[in-house]
């Protein structure tokens, strides 16, 4: 079985390897761009200067694809502009990618296991690979999108917030603040839960972090606030439809529409501050974070299937929920019923990023809902190092 196991894993290195010599270039060569350009002192949010870069790797679109992502992002891009191999850096990145998305199933697991095992018969490391059969997380890291550093910012917080290490909660949110939109209920509830526990250690931690990694790209690009609201006054986000709006905009124009974008994020508020009426007195982040996540995925203003890596958070909660409530044995109809989430998944991008974007969320939402007490939509019931109370 060793030697299997090391077979496999030299099969997939080498076909990694492989697969990077043929220059892929998908989201990776928006970083690749922004980081080379930044290191040169040149805006990375320049279309004419992308487009050059972009073109020389062999980009044919008549547009670039350029990094939305805000100026504190582009720290963690900035190591790329040092490689001169596109290859070597693809590889690099998506090595990243893939330990960031193991590290954070490894907190989540233990987070939401009470510090035990879920499946006892199987290895830790096999346990972990759990993250890898949803097919958001393949998407992700085939794509070589930075999302799995969001959720890493998650997972982080909600590790040291449950051992009350507020400040490092909150600088961990620094890396949420990647793709600010696709976790705003969670910045919602982090402002009123800290309005109502008095504790603004977390807020001024996340606030220092941004503010430290902003610094560090303005060291080296001045300008760089200036060009990133140039960017976001360009009009480039309203030509492209995506999450939920996609749907609402499909019939209609694609640039006049964009404020469809904001309906689902409107109706998400909205039941957010519903929620918090019901259980902010009784708040538990452990609890509450998946259904907050998975929600907020869901009615997101901007999102591809892709960026749906952070279900993680609510799959983990429900494998734990399942498994520690039918003593260590996920049942066969939950197995079943996750598989046939992943291709309907895979079925709905035949179709188009709108269809399949919607199915992921609201399943893991709607099991959410289900299987807290009382069918309602009170939190997941708490998991403890005895059991599931429910």
């Amino acid at each position: 079985m060793r030697i299997a196991k090391w077979l496999l894993v030299s099969c997939a290195a080498f076909l990694v390897v492989a697969y990077a010599m043929t220059r892929p270039l998908g989201d990776f060569v928006e970083y690749w761009a922004a980081a080379h350009q930044l290191l040169a002192g040149r805006s990375p949010y320049s279309f004419t200067e992308s487009l050059q870069l972009e073109r020389a790797l062999g980009w044919s679109k008549s547009l670039p694809i350029v990094a939305l992502n805000p100026p504190w992002a582009l720290p963690l891009m900035a190591p790329l502009g040092l490689a001169k191999s596109y290859a070597l850096a693809w590889i690099v990145w998506v090595g990243t990618l893939t330990f960031v998305v193991w590290l954070s199933t490894k907190s989540l697991l233990g987070l939401y296991s009470g510090g035990g095992r879920l499946f006892p018969s199987e290895t830790a490391a096999s346990e972990r690979i759990l993250a890898f059969t949803f097919y958001p997380t393949l998407l992700c890291i085939g794509t070589a999108q930075i999302t799995p550093f969001v959720l890493l910012g998650v997972t982080g917080f909600l590790f040291f917030v449950t051992r009350k290490s507020y400040a490092f909660a909150g600088a961990c949110l620094a890396l949420a603040a990647i793709k600010p939109q696709l976790v705003y209920l969670l910045w919602l509830a982090l402002v009123l839960w800290c309005w109502r526990e008095r504790k603004w250690r977390p807020v001024l931690s996340l606030a220092a972090a941004i503010a430290s990694l902003t610094g560090f790209a303005l060291l080296i690009r001045p300008r760089l606030l200036a060009d990133y609201w140039q960017f976001s006054h360009s009009g480039y986000v309203k030509i492209w439809p995506s999450a939920l709006g996609a749907i609402l905009r499909y019939p209609f124009d694609s640039v006049r529409s964009f404020p469809l974008q904001f309906v689902a994020p409107a109706f998400g508020a909205a039941w957010f501050l519903f929620y918090w009426r019901r259980h902010g007195e009784s708040w538990d982040w452990k609890e509450c974070m998946p259904l907050v996540i998975a929600v907020s995925v869901l009615t997101a203003p901007y999102g591809w299937t892709l960026d749906q890596v952070l279900l993680l958070v609510p799959v983990i909660a429900i494998v734990a929920r399942y498994v520690r409530s039918d003593q260590g044995e996920l049942p066969r109809r939950i197995v079943w019923a996750y598989t046939a989430l992943n291709i309907a998944i895979i079925l709905g991008s035949l179709r188009g990023p709108a269809v399949a974007y919607v199915l992921a969320p609201l399943a893991m939402a709607l099991i959410l809902v289900r299987t807290s007490p009382g069918g309602d939509s009170s939190p997941l019931p708490a998991v403890d190092s005895i059991g599931v109370t429910s």
